[in-house]
């Protein structure tokens, strides 16, 4: 029996076997051939089923290549190399795969697109944030010394000012102790039983802890009378550095005496850091020269008085001179305390100063009036400025982009971090490397800054010109609030944020003082009319042209003059209320005075008809201290 003829080798792989190994195996194909079609298999990392499909036409062109006679080494060399079919064949069975793959794939390089193109900009701000740095060039420290550069040492009040408040500083300090210790001791809860010292500088003679108010009041004259005199020289005198030392005064106290600032802008400290302590202690002066004019009142002492009025008086122009606008805020308050202690005395002393004395003491008060409300928006100007050449590049066109110094000082204004501006190396430093990227690309840049700043000064500036209660004035208010809006609407103009006083209250005090200052001149010359005629006039055109230019006008009563009228004898000089109706002297809680800003409000919402603004604002008769 003849032995059967052997199969043939290269057998059709079977259809059965699912993997691509597999049918390489199955189909039994000579080393080179069988290697060469598993490394394009594997070349092609398609999925499982695919791969299998692509063994199967691989397997089947190289059976047929042997068939026809070629060598294994020929047909493992006709499937081509590995790596160049196995792509064209990767890319054939990607589009033949089903449209919801596709869909995906696409998302998904979109998607890597767009990240790639996100790192790629990141790193691109990244190396612009870390590179830049600011150009601190402008001094505004020595632009702020210039005015007061230009005075002899003898012509400067601060020193005699600062003497007073070494002096009165540690005895205001132990009476303040003393009184607590007392209340304590008394048990006193009563709001009505005061002592000398809360109802300071209105200190009744039978308050409790009067003769130990009145002992350091005469421990302090000295200083006291070198302060008066000193009230009348044309400056201050301020300082303004950047650099201080703390040394012991003469009582033991430790103060702080300012150095001469640095020279250099780049080395300067920034100007919003400047220290003010003057201010303080100018305000706490004013309130004992105060107490010593209610005490020449008391003692029949017309010259004493009308020094200390009128010293009280210079003190709000000197401050006013400074041209900062929380100098002028604090002018405001020594000049309204001046006012308040002038209509005290005139209340309760009615004949005590004479109508020279008093015409003196209301032009004094004019000046002061006019300089203390004279808001300067200059300085605000300066400081953003020098806030700005410190947080931003600059580029020699008025713009710039935000650097890290920048970052960091920014979160020091906002009480985000703790650390000093030297301190930059430390702690925030690392995190604002990365984050200050994107920060600079929220911020807008050093010409979005300055713009919007400047807006908001010249918005400040017409709104202090505007009269107050006229259509321009309502029309302002509308505009600050809108542009107070723009500010808080995002990050942009974080910055210019971060450095606007609240310029429209700085403006309404500015307005309530005027009105306030306008009332007091108007009670001083009913008070001059009276002593040259016996008699209150009957309206107060008849105190002009020759005790007052013009009748002042009626801030809460549009287009008309200020109120008065004759209660039981007793001349009332008053404002309306907010209500903007003339209530006839009806005197109002101190906690219902109304403010200028409340006008605006009147104008565009209409007359409030709340109880509480059903009532005046009186100017005299004064309340009680």
């Amino acid at each position: 029996m003849s032995t059967p003829p052997k199969a043939a080798t290269h057998t059709a792989p079977d259809a059965r076997r699912t993997t691509a190994d597999a049918l390489i195996a199955a189909a039994d194909l000579p080393t080179p051939v069988a290697e060469r079609v598993a490394a394009i298999v594997r070349a092609t990392r398609l999925w499982k089923s695919e791969r299998a499909d692509i063994a199967r036409e691989l397997i089947a062109h190289a059976q047929d290549a042997l068939a026809a006679g070629r060598t294994p080494e020929d047909t493992a060399d006709s499937l081509g190399d590995p790596t160049t079919v196995a792509r064209l064949l990767r890319r054939s069975a990607k589009r033949k795969r089903h449209w919801l793959w596709q869909a995906r794939q696409r998302t998904l390089q979109a998607i890597g697109l767009c990240l790639l193109a996100i790192v790629g900009f990141y790193t691109v701000l990244f190396v612009r944030f870390n590179t830049g740095s600011p150009s601190i060039t402008r001094n505004y420290i020595a632009e702020l010394n210039e005015r007061n550069n230009t005075y002899p040492e003898d012509q400067k009040a601060l020193p005699a000012y600062e003497a007073l408040h070494r002096a009165w500083s540690p005895l205001y300090q132990q009476l303040y102790r003393v009184d607590a210790e007392y209340r304590q001791a008394e048990n006193i809860d009563d709001p009505n039983n005061i002592t000398a010292f809360e109802h300071f500088p209105y200190s009744p003679p039978d308050a409790p802890l009067y003769d130990r108010l009145l002992t350091a009041y005469t421990t302090v004259r000295p200083q006291l009378d070198a302060a008066l005199a000193a009230s009348r020289l044309p400056t201050l005198g301020i300082l303004y550095s950047d650099r201080y030392e703390e040394v012991t005064n003469e009582y033991g106290a430790t103060e702080l005496k300012m150095l001469p600032p640095t020279e250099d802008p780049a080395l300067s400290g920034n100007l919003i850091e400047i220290l003010l302590p003057w201010l303080g202690h100018a305000r706490n002066n004013t309130t004992l020269i105060a107490f010593d004019a209610v005490l020449a009142a008391r003692d029949n002492n017309p010259d004493r008085a009308a020094e200390s009025l009128t010293a009280i008086f210079n003190t709000a122009r000197l401050i006013g001179q400074e041209h900062t606008l929380i100098a002028s805020l604090v002018a405001i308050a020594v000049q309204s305390e001046g006012e308040n202690v002038l209509l005290q005395i005139l209340h309760n002393h009615p004949d005590l100063l004479s109508g020279s004395r008093l015409t003196a003491i209301a032009h004094t008060a004019a000046v002061s009036g006019r300089t203390a409300r004279d808001l300067d928006f200059a300085t605000e100007r300066r400081t953003f400025g020098d806030f700005l050449q410190r947080a931003y590049t600059d580029d020699r066109h008025g713009d710039g982009r935000l650097t890290a110094q920048g970052l960091h000082l920014a979160r020091l204004m906002n009480g985000l971090s703790s650390d000093g501006y030297d301190d930059l190396a430390h702690n925030d430093i690392l995190p604002m490397r990365f984050i200050g990227p994107v920060t600079m690309l929220t911020y807008g840049s050093r010409r979005d800054q300055q713009d919007v700043h400047a807006r908001m000064m010249d918005l400040a500036e017409s709104l202090l010109a505007a009269e107050p209660g006229s259509a321009e004035s309502a029309r302002l208010h509308e505009d600050a609030a809108k542009l107070e809006a723009q500010l808080d609407s995002g990050p942009r103009y974080t910055m210019a944020a971060i450095l606007t006083p609240a310029f429209t209250r700085a403006v309404d005090s500015a307005h309530r003082a005027r009105a306030h200052t306008d009332a007091t001149l108007t009670t001083i010359a009913l008070h001059i009319h009276h002593q040259r005629t016996g008699r209150w006039p009957d309206a107060l055109a008849d105190l002009t042209p020759n005790l007052l230019p013009s009748i002042p006008a009626d801030p809460f009563d549009p287009g008309r003059p200020i109120k008065y009228r004759l209660i039981d004898g007793v001349p009332h000089v008053y404002f309306t209320g907010r209500n903007g109706q003339d209530n006839h002297a009806q005197r109002a809680e101190p906690k219902h005075v109304p403010t200028i800003s409340s006008l605006s409000g009147h104008l565009t919402r209409g007359p409030s008809t709340a109880p509480e603004y059903q009532a005046d604002w009186i100017i005299f008769p004064p309340d009680a201290p």
